[in-house]
């Protein structure tokens, strides 16, 4: 399969063109502006490439300037796929070299760092892919056996609208991880223990203010993200969290009741 991405510049003889491989994206459209926007072109919130040396300033001096990357004639049958990423999104890059060539990867900061910088006045959204190694080293930490019995005792569980428990499974080794990524962006202080972390992304999930790629059986529509080829660059599925300080505030309300609440019958 074809991979290839050209930028294309000038026009006719005048123009150059540069080429990198794509590696993988990600897009989770519902958590900006620029990615709701009408256009046929896509606007990843995590995008990587590789590619030479020789080529790789002047592949992501384009790429910064707002120049489309279309995927070679490979793609071309299958819809002719091409990159934009908005000059006005405020990219970060991150650059890696290896003797092989240049591996970039370009991210939306606000949505992809943990810390944002300062607390957002409309509410909280984020997009949390941390590496595949990372979340299968937490695995082996958590209790998760314990943390999945709490939550199957506070979370009442629909396979149409939520994860299943063992979707919980799955998503448990990055329970803290989101919380510790929503406390960041929030008012109110979150409950420091993980059995109530992942009681807060089971719920999350099931109300559909959280989503992640697994979940396109839950009916969660324009929530969804999109992921392609980047487990093959080591991050794990990702979870996209969206919602306004009230609903977010609601929800932790509710849930620290639910915890103690527990806890005490305990």
């Amino acid at each position: 399969m074809n991979r290839t991405l050209v930028i294309e510049t000038g026009d006719g003889s005048k123009g150059r063109s540069f080429r990198a491989q794509l590696l993988g994206y990600a897009l989770a459209d519902h958590l900006w502006e620029g990615g709701r926007a009408d256009t046929n072109r896509l606007r990843p919130a995590v995008l990587v490439v590789a590619t030479s040396e020789a080529e790789a300033a002047p592949f992501l001096a384009n790429l910064r300037g707002g120049r489309k990357a279309a995927l070679d004639n490979g793609y071309q049958s299958r819809g002719g796929k091409s990159f934009e990423l908005l000059k006005s999104a405020g990219y970060a890059f991150s650059t890696q070299r290896f003797p092989e060539g240049v591996v970039v990867t370009a991210y939306l900061p606000e949505l992809v760092r943990l810390d944002p910088g300062m607390v957002d006045p409309s509410g909280a959204r984020f997009l949390l892919l941390p590496p595949a190694a990372w979340v299968a080293d937490e695995a082996q930490r958590v209790d998760a056996a314990a943390v999945v019995q709490h939550v199957a005792r506070t979370v009442a569980f629909d396979r149409r609208t939520g994860p299943s428990l063992d979707d919980l499974h799955v998503l448990l080794p990055m329970a803290s991880l989101f919380a510790a990524y929503l406390d960041r962006r929030v008012r109110a202080p979150i409950v420091p223990d993980v059995r109530f972390h992942a009681q807060l992304l089971a719920t999350a999930l099931k109300a559909g203010l959280a989503s992640c790629s697994r979940s396109r059986s839950w009916g969660l529509g324009s929530r969804e993200i999109t992921e392609e080829h980047l487990d093959e660059c080591g991050f794990a599925p990702g979870i996209a969290f969206q919602a306004k300080h009230d609903e977010i505030e609601a929800l932790l309300a509710e849930q620290v009741d639910a915890f103690y609440g527990m806890r005490r019958a305990a």
